[in-house]
This record gives structure tokens, C-alpha cells and sequence, in this order.
């Protein structure tokens, strides 16, 4: 609340989504702090309506590649994926996916080298995506390096999944 009285929109936004994929704040409990203290006369409590405003009925998103994906997609006029999106077959669950496409077989996945680089990451990685494939998916994996620094890949990747489906 009282950096949306010294800080500009994106700032605050940041800030805002980086808390909300630690589970540091709830946005009901931040709405329920807004009316609280929007009484008082504080500034920025409009700029903090419209962030909760756009996040409602969203689930955040857990890691800088994460939001770094959404923002490709939102800043390309895409349409957004939706997130933490759990996916099973007939042997039971396979994965908790970064995306799903809602309107394409598609999901993506952030495979930064933190969680994704070690042999044994990878064989898992290649497990999930020969079921989540079988099922019928197009399974699409970013690397930390593509998503900072090839936006214009990920892009073509996302449009040519979307494409393939349509």
C-alpha cells in the first residue's frame, strides 16, 4: 500500500506479482487493506484496485520465467495461457504444467537451469512431455535463455502451436 503511493504502475505491478507468486499476500486480504485504509485518504489506492482488479479469478504465476513468458504473450497482443494447470492421463497425474493454452492442445513449460539442467531433471522433463504428448498435447519447453533473450522465439513457437490446432 505505501509503495503505491511512491511508485509508478509497472513498479508496483512487479512488485505486486513477485509477492503474489511467493505466497506473501493474498489479494483478498490486500482489497481488504485497500478499503481499510482508502479512507484515510491514502494515494494510490486506485492504482491497487486495478492491479487486484486484473489479477482476480487468476492463479500467479512462480518464477521470473514465468511472468516473463505472460508478458511476451500480453505484449504481442496474444492471447494469455492459463496457469498451474494440472494435467493426468490413464496411469493418474502427470504434471502440474507452467500454461495451458485454452484455446490450442498446448502447454508450455519454463525449464530453467535451476530445476531442469541435471541429468536426472532432464529425464523427467522427457517423461512428462512423451505422456502429456500421448495425450494428444503439443508440449512446448522454454529455456531461461530463450525466454530472456529470444522473445520473438517464443512467439513463433506459441503462434505455430496455435496455428497447427486451428
Amino acid at each position: 500500500v505505501d509503495l503505491a503511493n511512491t511508485h509508478p504502475l509497472g513498479q508496483v505491478a512487479r512488485m505486486l506479482d513477485n509477492a503474489w507468486g511467493r505466497r506473501l499476500l493474498h489479494l483478498g486480504e490486500l482489497a481488504e487493506t485497500v478499503r481499510d485504509v482508502r479512507s484515510r485518504g491514502r494515494r494510490g489506492m486506485r492504482m491497487l484496485d486495478l492491479l487486484i482488479d486484473e489479477r482476480r479469478g487468476m492463479t500467479p504465476t512462480e518464477s521470473g520465467l514465468e511472468r516473463r513468458f505472460a508478458h511476451i504473450l500480453t505484449k504481442a497482443g496474444e492471447r494469455p495461457f492459463r496457469r498451474q494447470v494440472n494435467f493426468s492421463d490413464h496411469e493418474g497425474w502427470i504434471c502440474r504444467a507452467d500454461f495451458a493454452d485454452d484455446s490450442s492442445p498446448t502447454v508450455a513449460f519454463m525449464d530453467g537451469d535451476t530445476y531442469h539442467r541435471a541429468l536426472l531433471d532432464r529425464r523427467h522433463d522427457d517423461m512428462q512431455t512423451r505422456r502429456l504428448t500421448a495425450t494428444g498435447l503439443t508440449v512446448l519447453r522454454f529455456s531461461d535463455l530463450t525466454i530472456l533473450y529470444e522473445p520473438a522465439t517464443v512467439l513463433a513457437r506459441v503462434r505455430r502451436a496455435r496455428e497447427r490446432a486451428a
